[in-house]
This record gives structure tokens, C-alpha cells and sequence, in this order.
């Protein structure tokens, strides 16, 4: 007797595993593109929109997204829509609360550190598996008070080789304090990183090994240096820099 055809089901069917690149426009808008090395450049985007992030993983990836409040969300990169469209919100996948931003497209592997901070001047270093959920609505990463929001995570390199935290707050004062001093948490507010001043904001950390690289403007021109710096304590004011400072990198020991 012939033996009735057996169909695959769903669980059997085979799981793609392709590189892919996931693009984050400012308005929250999510896209995929096959492959990497993908021309970011030639990307267009909606009236008024514009890149926020971009990154290169694999289709069964599971993607973070930390939002301006706290939560962090999870999606599979392959739930996000290919082809040349400007793909989709945000909030169709995951549950933003009203009047929240994401701040960080991010993945990596569950043992992965990272630090997290706030505005408030708080932070704590957690892993990615701290930061993943099951849930649409997210998980409340990071507490904060009224008026304050989530940084973007400041990537912390494996094997232990970089040392120090860098902070730089809204009034362009520099600290940096060695990275043993912090807490690792898998959730909560954490500790004092900098001590800030009235009115005065956190806006920027890094974690680096020995040379940190500051961009920012002086005198109207766009500079680029490694600014000499005094090892500190945590939680202290830190010291000014003759910098309107943008950005901050790490060199080295990454």
C-alpha cells in the first residue's frame, strides 16, 4: 500500500541562518536587508527621517531594543520585514510606552557586559541575557526618577582587558574612574557614576583600556583627540575639558 504523503510541520520546517543587516531610522522604524557590508549611504527614508542605527547579525539573531525609559524589547532580527520598503514601526513588534525613544539597537552573546547609566548620573554593568524577555510590553531594565533617561549602553570588551569608565556630563566636565568600582546588577537604579551639579546632566560614558579618543567642537571647528586625563574616584564631579564634547570612543583593548 502506498503510505500517505507526510507534510513538514512549522517546527520541522528548516531555520534560516543568513547574514543580514537590520537598519533603525530615527522615527523607529524597523528594516532588514540581506547580507552585510550593506551601502548605508544609499538608503533612503521617509520625509523628515533619518538612519539611527545599523547593524550586521544573523536572521535568527534575537535583537535588543533599550528604550529612553528604562525598558529594554526583544525581537528576532527575522521578524523584521525585507525588501525595499521602509519597513515597519517600532511599535507594531513591541509595546512602547507613550513618549518613549529607543535609545540602542544592540545584540550579542547572553554572557556579554555592558554598562548601562541614566542622565541622573547612575549605572550599573549588566549583561545582554539581563536584558532579554519574552514579553511584548519589555522588562524594566533600569529605574529612573522624574525627568530622567536611559544612555546608550557603553559596550564592555570580553576577557577583562579594559580598566576604566569614562563620564562626561552636560557641562563638558570629564571623569574617569576604574571599572571594579561598579556593580554588576541584573536590574535596578546602581550606583553614583559622576557626581553632577544643579541643572547638570550625564550625557556620555565609555568603557576603554588605556586611551580614550573625545570628538566634540572647539572654537566653531570639529576635533578629534585623546584628552589627558587623572584616574578618580567614582561618583566625584570630574574636570572640565576645553571641549564641547559629542562623542566618545574607546582605543584599545577592544
Amino acid at each position: 500500500l502506498r503510505q500517505p504523503e507526510k507534510r513538514a510541520s512549522v517546527s520541522e520546517a528548516a531555520v534560516l541562518d543568513d547574514p543580514v543587516t537590520i537598519i533603525l531610522s530615527d522615527k523607529g522604524w524597523l528594516r532588514q536587508r540581506q547580507g552585510h557590508g550593506v551601502d548605508i549611504a544609499a538608503l533612503s527614508f521617509k520625509e523628515g527621517d533619518m538612519l539611527f542605527a545599523a547593524i550586521e547579525c544573523r536572521s535568527p539573531d534575537p535583537l535588543i531594543l533599550l528604550a529612553s525609559d528604562g525598558r529594554s524589547y526583544n525581537v528576532s532580527a527575522s521578524q523584521i520585514p525585507g525588501g525595499k520598503g521602509d519597513g515597519v514601526p517600532t511599535g507594531s513588534l513591541v509595546s512602547l510606552a507613550a513618549g518613549t525613544k529607543i535609545v540602542c539597537l544592540m545584540t550579542g552573546q547572553p554572557e556579554d557586559r555592558v554598562l548601562l547609566a541614566n542622565s541622573g548620573g547612575y549605572g550599573f554593568v549588566a549583561t545582554i541575557a539581563d536584558m532579554i524577555t519574552r514579553q511584548k510590553a519589555g522588562k524594566l531594565l533600569m529605574t529612573l526618577e522624574a525627568g530622567e533617561h536611559v544612555l546608550p549602553p557603553a559596550r564592555i570588551a570580553q576577557g577583562g582587558a579594559q580598566r576604566y569608565v569614562a563620564c562626561v556630563s552636560s557641562a563638558d566636565k570629564l571623569l574617569v574612574f576604574p571599572l571594579a568600582e561598579l556593580k554588576e546588577m541584573a536590574k535596578g537604579r546602581g550606583v553614583i557614576l559622576m557626581g553632577l551639579g544643579d541643572k547638570e546632566t550625564l550625557k556620555l560614558t565609555c568603557v576603554f583600556t588605556d586611551t580614550l579618543t573625545m570628538r566634540g567642537v572647539r572654537r566653531g571647528r570639529t576635533i578629534e583627540e585623546a584628552p589627558p586625563f587623572e584616574v578618580a574616584k567614582r561618583a566625584r564631579k570630574g574636570n572640565a575639558v576645553n571641549l564641547k564634547v559629542e562623542a566618545l570612543s574607546a582605543a584599545g583593548g577592544k
